[in-house]
């Protein structure tokens, strides 16, 4: 990646509780649950924005925005998702759904694509921690933790 001011953010999203819903719902409600959710990434995205699957219940956005934009953008995208996944917004929707989202931004976190990602999860993983339905962007366990910590989202909680 080049360092010319290029700004760029990474979101890494997990559904919470989702091998549990899929469990108890089945497959094509846990299908129906991540076409809604998708739905609610291209709504939320913005042009030159890219939504991704990552791989089972993990989905990525990367944001052409520093971190001012991609906080609004996540916790934005958070609340949606809380609010059109729910059992009052949407009666197939057996129980309502929320995602912790991790949020790693190019330059304040790291110059280096693969390791932005590698934050991002991380710190999606801390979300769920902490209680999960959250975007985090503090500190995480590698060698040369962030030296911030913030949480966006309605539960706001500290490590």
């Amino acid at each position: 990646m080049k360092t010319d001011g290029t700004q760029l953010a990474v979101l890494f999203l997990d559904i919470d509780d989702f091998k549990d819903y899929n469990d108890r719902f089945g497959r094509q409600e846990g299908d129906y649950v991540l076409q809604k959710i998708a739905e609610t990434m291209r709504m939320v995205a913005r042009g030159e924005d890219v939504a991704s699957r990552y791989g089972g219940e993990e989905l990525t956005l990367v944001l052409g925005c520093g971190f001012d934009a991609a906080s609004r953008v996540a916790e934005r995208l958070r609340s949606e998702i809380e609010q059109r996944c729910s059992t009052f917004a949407d009666r197939q929707v057996r129980r309502s759904i929320t995602v912790s989202i991790g949020l790693a931004t190019f330059g304040r976190d790291s110059y280096s694509a693969d390791k932005l990602v590698q934050i991002a999860e991380a710190r999606m993983s801390r979300a769920k921690a902490m209680g999960k339905n959250l975007v985090y962007d503090g500190d995480v366990d590698f060698n040369q933790p962030t030296p911030h910590e913030s949480i966006i989202g309605p539960a706001r909680r500290r490590a």
